[in-house]
């Protein structure tokens, strides 16, 4: 995640990238997205963890 020094909506626009790593072995791949985070969400964000889907 990194910011883009944009705002809209008085919210950060924010560059992120999620790293997908299928667990049926077909390599990972990234997806990419700008994203509009409301200012409360953005210390939620920045915790480093890994999410099961």
């Amino acid at each position: 995640m990194s910011s883009t020094n944009t705002f809209q909506s008085h919210n950060p626009v924010l560059h992120t990238v999620l790293r997908v790593q299928p667990a049926n072995g077909t390599p990972p791949f990234d997806a990419a997205r700008r994203l509009t985070v409301p200012t409360d969400y953005l210390a939620d964000l920045h915790r480093t963890r890994e999410v099961v889907v």
